[in-house]
């Protein structure tokens, strides 16, 4: 896969012409569990969310 890390911390993929900032990967990561598991506290604990 040819992917590359720019400086303004994205990945972009050629391939697939795609492009995800840690960010937007870290939102999906948490939407994910949050439809796995129905425990806030769990979400919490697992991406240190404090608000």
């Amino acid at each position: 896969m040819d992917c590359v890390v720019d400086v303004q911390r994205a990945v972009t993929c050629q391939r697939h012409s795609v492009r995800l900032t840690l960010n937007s990967l870290r939102q999906d990561r948490i939407l994910n569990e949050a439809a796995e598991s129905a425990d806030p506290l769990r979400l919490m604990r697992l991406f240190g969310i404090t608000e």
